[in-house]
């Protein structure tokens, strides 16, 4: 499942990350790892 695709206010596991290697680094800066819980706060209308 993509990120785009869950429910505001849920939390899921981040099994793995599959984009570009810059935006894996920045994710992994910013906290984005495998195996890390992310709840979903927000998204935009029209998510691609």
């Amino acid at each position: 499942m993509k990120l785009h695709e869950g429910d505001i206010g849920k939390t899921y596991v981040v099994y793995s990350v599959m984009v570009k290697d810059a935006i894996t680094r920045r994710l992994e800066a910013l906290g984005v790892n495998e195996m890390t819980p992310v709840t979903l706060l927000n998204k935009k209308e029209a998510a691609l």
